[in-house]
């Protein structure tokens, strides 16, 4: 393994420390508590991430216990894909695949495309459930544990995309297509429109009550008797 880079978050964007496994872990039991310290941190991250998302506060009785075996459950998945391989960690930076290389945003959009159909495909044949009654943000979120978890996806991406480039254009696209001047009149209206009447900030009615002159006390009217 050699040289690792490892990134110190708060020391800014791209700072890292070198970690080199080969000469700065000492020998005899030091070092082998240190190996064991560090698989112990790093698998407890790797383990528990995505987590988050499986709520146990207030919960007692069943529920409780439905959350913790749902949380175990998951870290066991995870456990399995580091053992074979494949294992798919996202990070700050993006999302790198089995072999650490890093993942352009093309891919990861037909990534994610594949793993949402994957979960749709679950919650209509598994679930039994309707996929219109299901919130979108739950099909996003269940689509990214899964792509974490599962690297095929990504290489299935990369397959698609490659496959897709290398299929002829059957026609000149570019000469049947154009933006519409009306379209663009109308979106510019419609941007125009909302400007106009969207409500104003309170440095704007600041701004406006200064320029407007306060009313002039007027004196008052004197009846006479007759």
């Amino acid at each position: 393994m050699a040289e690792l880079r490892i990134p110190i978050t708060k020391a800014g964007k791209g700072k890292y420390i070198l970690f080199n496994t080969d000469t700065d872990i000492p020998v005899g039991d030091v070092g082998d508590n240190m190996i064991a310290l560090i698989y112990t941190e790093g698998l407890k991250v790797l383990l528990n991430a995505g987590n988050a998302k499986i709520k146990t506060k207030d919960l007692v009785d069943d529920e409780l216990a439905k959350a913790q075996t749902d949380a175990m459950a998951l870290a066991e998945t995870k456990l399995a894909k580091i053992k074979d391989g494949s294992y798919v960690k996202r990070t700050t930076a993006g999302t790198v695949d089995a072999n650490g290389k890093k993942v352009s945003g093309v891919v990861m959009t037909e990534a994610l495309r594949l793993a949402k159909a994957k979960v749709k495909d679950t919650i209509r044949n598994v679930l039994k459930m309707r996929v219109s009654m299901v919130e979108a943000s739950q099909i996003t979120a269940a689509a990214k544990e899964l792509l974490a978890a599962d690297a095929s996806f990504i290489e299935q991406a990369k397959a698609n995309i490659e496959a897709r480039a290398a299929k002829p254009v059957a026609v000149d696209i570019a000469s049947l297509i154009s933006e519409s001047p009306t379209l663009i009149a109308k979106a510019a209206k419609k941007k125009a429109d909302e400007k106009a009447n969207a409500p104003l900030s309170k440095t704007q009615a600041g701004k406006l009550s200064a320029k407007i002159p306060p009313k002039k006390a007027t004196a008052p009217t004197t009846h006479h008797a007759q």
